[in-house]
């Protein structure tokens, strides 16, 4: 396989692997229906305003965000076929989502004395002592 056709070689996915696709503040759900070097085909499960060279992210069922670029929108009567270029060199801000580890292990927190507060209650009943 020569040069041109190894970067213009489109894979299909050998089933449709259900992704997000996140542009500024939002997300949206979908298909990716193949893959290449250079990018995606996302086929979005509803129409939404969306305009080509937008950054954002897409995230598949594995968790990890690559950053994209709109290349190109196919709209239909209810779903949109979009292009993504993979991107190299995303925009600062382009990633709005932040990591809070205290938060998350706070809530964690919370919930396990809830839980282990309302087992005590349902095993020992109203009393306290």
């Amino acid at each position: 396989m020569d040069a041109e056709n190894r970067s213009n070689y489109r894979a299909k996915a050998i089933e449709d692997r259900p992704a997000w696709l996140v542009i500024g503040r939002c997300a949206h759900s979908g298909l990716v229906l193949d893959e290449s070097a250079g990018g995606f085909c996302f086929l979005a499960t509803s129409d939404f305003p969306i305009e080509e060279n937008s950054e954002g992210w897409l995230t598949e069922t594995d968790g990890v965000p690559i950053a994209v670029v709109v290349a190109h929108v196919e709209r239909t009567a209810l779903r949109a076929r979009i292009g993504l270029r993979r991107n190299e060199t995303p925009t600062a801000g382009a990633h709005r989502q932040k990591s809070k580890p205290r938060m998350r292990g706070a809530l964690v927190g919370m919930a396990v004395a809830a839980g282990l507060a309302l087992g005590l209650l349902i095993i020992r009943g109203p009393r306290l002592f």
